[in-house]
């Protein structure tokens, strides 16, 4: 034991040149200091520390116990003579950490060791338990998510500054409505065994989301981890809850599920447009010969009027399956469409006049615009086909009874919420809204609102084209539609079209364009189609290029390993037999780190159209080439600054 530095009150000096003694006797590492009055121990006191205190029970001025709530966390060890035992218990209660028993022998000096070791050992817990619940009052009060203690009723015993700032309140609030806030319940004798029955024994624990609505109003959602602490006996239950803001966390997962959900719609959509646009095609093949042979045969009956009749039947079908598929290929957008600057009020106008016309009589037209909006491109007739298309749905869910169908026009700015969901661009847009107090969707039909060949009329009444070729039309104008829609409530559908900027230079889209040319530049051309190389080679000749042709890519890379800097530029196809596109582009950047590529597909997966640059293409063609296309893309690549991609 190191060196203990003692101050012995007593008033006898007999005691105190025994104390004395005994320590030197017995060789204690002690170090003595004496005061004979309640007097000189309060001056010692507050002159300088002591580890340990022994104090007598009767001075010359008072009473031992006097000095008692003046020592601090000094240890005492109450000395007396008297053996009454409530001296003892009143010393203990008053603070003191050991007491001896005085005898005319003095031998309780030989229990002094054990009383000091014993009291500074009490002392360092006291003073590491401390520590401890310091340190755990900081970690408690100062930790990043909310922490509470629960009694069994459901009274907050406890919170920290985290929970506080989660709930936007006061401590002093939480502790009183504190359950009444987590749990939208009044504290009761057994709250949280009802409300958590699951936990029996501190060593289970329950995790959950849940909503609450904090004291300024609006909800929020947190992660609560809720354990049950029990004391050393299974006689004080305490609830400890964690608590953490998840609010984020699920609006982020609400957007993305949501994300999810239009992609999936998106591709679905995507992969209907492509299997219809092509179905389209070829049925419109079939469609010429059923029509070209309907018609011969017709010219070659001469005047049987009553096998003409039938046959009549077949063309009037096959004009009809006509319309049909050029509605599908509006869905599926492999038409040409010409469009020009349009003031939408003035289309909108137009349609109006025709939906009047195609409507029940008791289904009445009201349309509101304005006529200082800024123009839209677009084409005209399919605009209007699309609002026919919408009201002539509107007309039919209102039924025998009729209704009110409502065109307005505004314009509104998408925001990037509304701009990721509607997958547009951010900025101003024209819409046109179309709404109905018909009988409405339910969720299940609005899914598959815009599924072509997905309808609600009865047989013979729709083709179930109406949406699915609206929505074609719309992307094909570079913007979106939406529906709204609940049961007996009606439906409101938006169009969404970008704004032309103001201030640009209006373009006429039936003026062609200046087709560029080349200075004689040389040009590697690869693709494995012979024909495609032939047309190839003609093509950029007569645009004023030297080509090098190739049907695949090893030859073509062994010349250009010959002689790099003859080429100025290389065009390769991406699918080939024994070297593909993106293979011979790493290639040949090996040897020519800047020379420029482009790739020609006939399709391209966005996985590649998005690292393209980092696969080396400086742009990504996509075939039937066009002689416009095919220079305009050469001109800029090789026009384009140094080191550009």
């Amino acid at each position: 034991m190191s060196e203990v530095k003692i101050l012995l009150v007593e008033d006898d000096l007999v005691d105190r040149m025994a104390f004395q003694r005994h320590v030197e006797r017995e060789g204690l590492p002690y170090r003595c200091r004496f005061a004979e009055s309640l007097a000189d121990a309060n001056e010692l006191l507050a002159s300088e520390p002591f580890d340990l205190i022994v104090l007598d029970h009767n001075l010359s001025d008072g009473m031992g116990f006097e000095l008692l709530p003046r020592v601090g966390e000094t240890p005492v060890i109450f000395v007396t003579g008297s053996e009454n035992p409530e001296n003892a218990v009143r010393a203990m209660k008053s603070g003191a950490n050991d007491y001896l028993l005085k005898d005319q022998d003095r031998n309780y000096l030989k229990l002094l060791p054990v009383a000091v070791e014993r009291a500074l050992r009490q002392r360092t817990d006291r003073e590491q338990l401390r520590e401890l619940q310091e340190l755990f009052r900081k970690s408690f009060n100062e930790a990043p998510i909310g922490k509470a203690f629960i009694s069994p009723s459901g009274q907050f015993l406890r919170v920290n500054h985290a929970l506080c700032d989660i709930f936007a309140t006061s401590e002093q609030e939480l502790l009183e409505r504190g359950c009444q806030l987590l749990f939208g319940m009044d504290a009761s004798p057994d709250c949280m065994a009802s409300l958590f029955p699951m936990l029996s024994s501190a060593a289970k624990s329950t995790r959950m989301d849940m909503r609450c609505r904090v004291p300024r109003g609006h909800e929020i959602w947190i992660q609560l981890d809720m354990a049950l602490a029990a004391d050393s006996r299974g006689q004080s239950m305490t609830y400890i809850a964690q608590i953490m803001d998840v609010t984020a966390q699920r609006r982020a997962e609400e957007v993305r599920a949501s994300l999810e959900a239009q992609l999936r719609k998106a591709q679905k959509m995507e992969a209907l447009g492509s299997l219809a646009g092509g179905v389209a095609h070829e049925f419109n093949n079939m469609l010429g010969a059923i029509i070209g042979y309907t018609e011969l045969t017709k010219m070659e009956l001469g005047g049987n009027a009553e096998l003409c009749a039938n046959l009549d039947q077949v063309l009037q079908a096959s004009a009809r399956a006509k319309e049909i598929v050029q509605q599908i290929l509006t869905f599926s957008r492999r038409q040409d469409l010409k469009r020009d600057l349009l003031q939408p009020s003035a289309v909108v106008q137009e349609a109006a006049k025709l939906i009047h016309l195609n409507v029940p009589k008791n289904v009445v037209i009201h349309v509101e615009t304005a006529s200082d909006t800024p123009p839209i491109f677009g084409n005209s007739t399919q605009i209007q086909q699309a609002l026919m298309n919408v009201c002539n749905n509107a007309a039919h869910a209102m039924g025998e009874r009729g209704g009110v169908i409502v065109i307005k026009h505004k314009i509104m700015m998408v925001g990037e919420e509304a701009a990721t969901r509607l997958s547009l661009s951010k900025g101003p847009y024209s819409i046109i809204a179309v709404t109905d107090n018909g009988h409405g969707m339910d969720a299940a039909t609005l899914e598959r609102v815009f599924e072509p060949f997905f309808t609600t009329k009865g047989p013979g009444k729709g083709s179930g084209l109406g949406m699915a070729v609206v929505h074609g039309i719309m992307k094909a104008h570079d913007g979106a539609v939406t529906v709204q829609s609940e049961l007996n409530k009606g439906t409101t559908v938006q169009l969404y079209f970008p704004v032309r900027p103001a201030g640009g230079a209006d373009m006429d889209v039936r003026e062609a364009p200046l087709i560029p040319s080349g200075r004689g530049q040389h040009v590697l051309f690869v693709d494995d189609e012979p024909a495609l190389v032939q047309i190839g080679c003609k093509l950029l000749q007569h645009l004023g290029y030297k080509v090098t042709p190739f049907s695949s890519g090893v030859p073509a890379l062994a010349a250009f390993r010959e002689n790099p800097r003859n080429f100025s530029l290389v065009l390769t196809d991406l699918t080939m037999p024994g070297m593909t596109g993106i293979d011979l582009a790493d290639e040949l950047l090996k040897v020519r780190s800047d020379i420029p590529i482009i790739m020609a597909t006939g399709f391209v997966e966005d996985s590649v159209r998005e690292q393209a640059g980092l696969l080396g293409f400086r742009e990504i063609l996509l075939k039937p080439l066009t002689a416009q296309v095919l220079a305009k893309s050469i001109h800029r690549v090789l026009t384009a600054p140094a080191g550009a991609k």
